[in-house]
């Protein structure tokens, strides 16, 4: 029980590193591609950025949940029960506590703050289809972490394990990726644990999971 745990928690970590091949890209298979930096690229350079990573994360992501099926583990996409009303109403509150965020850090919905700041519909698209792989890849870590502990205490204690794992890995890694930004990297936590609980409040249904990482994070 304690080695299928262990191997689960290795899963959300993998997961979270794959993040790390994003850094592979810009630093070599790019610069054999473009021949030029990142901080020259053109707007379609740009946008081939973002798919090139969307693919490099989601092709070995894929993997990982067929390994994680192969573990005996299989992820229950629909989750252990229907969402009960008083559920529903905290999960509308941690939805509402991700808007506040997105307002402090764009002043506006991040959705129309980052089409505003591209001014290219070419450039949002791309990046947007970059966005929701990241966010697969977001939900992975929740659900491989929580299913680690889950495992351990026999899905006994409501703790948003998967979000606190979440929280210091992708989450604090935004203190360095920023450049030392504090809000930045702190306001990744807290969206990052208030997905933990999320995660528990919606019964661990993965559809209506990866539904509120979309809002919470891209709307």
């Amino acid at each position: 029980m304690k080695d299928l745990s262990k191997k689960q928690l290795l899963l959300a970590f993998v997961t979270f590193l794959l993040f790390m091949l994003e850094l592979f890209s810009l630093g070599l298979l790019e610069p054999l591609l473009f021949n030029v930096t990142y901080n020259n690229y053109t707007v379609t350079q740009k946008g081939f950025h973002w798919l090139i990573t969307a693919v490099l994360w989601f092709v070995p992501s894929i993997f990982l949940v067929r390994y994680s099926n192969r573990l005996g583990e299989k992820i229950n996409y629909r989750g252990s029960a229907r969402v009960t009303l008083k559920n529903w109403v905290r999960v509308g509150a941690l939805l509402f506590a991700c808007k506040m965020i997105t307002f402090i850090d764009w002043q506006t919905l991040k959705v129309i703050g980052e089409f505003d700041r591209k001014g290219n519909l070419y450039l949002f698209s791309t990046q947007y289809l970059y966005y929701f792989v990241e966010v697969f890849l977001l939900l992975l870590i929740v659900v491989f972490a929580q299913k680690a502990f889950d495992i351990q205490w026999r899905d006994s204690v409501r703790v948003p394990f998967g979000g606190l794992f979440l929280a210091i890995t992708w989450g604090a890694f935004h203190f360095v990726s920023t450049g030392g930004d504090f809000w930045n990297g702190l306001s990744c936590m807290i969206f990052s644990i208030i997905c933990g609980w999320a995660y528990l409040y919606l019964n661990k249904n993965v559809f209506l999971f990866y539904l509120f990482l979309i809002v919470g994070y891209l709307l």
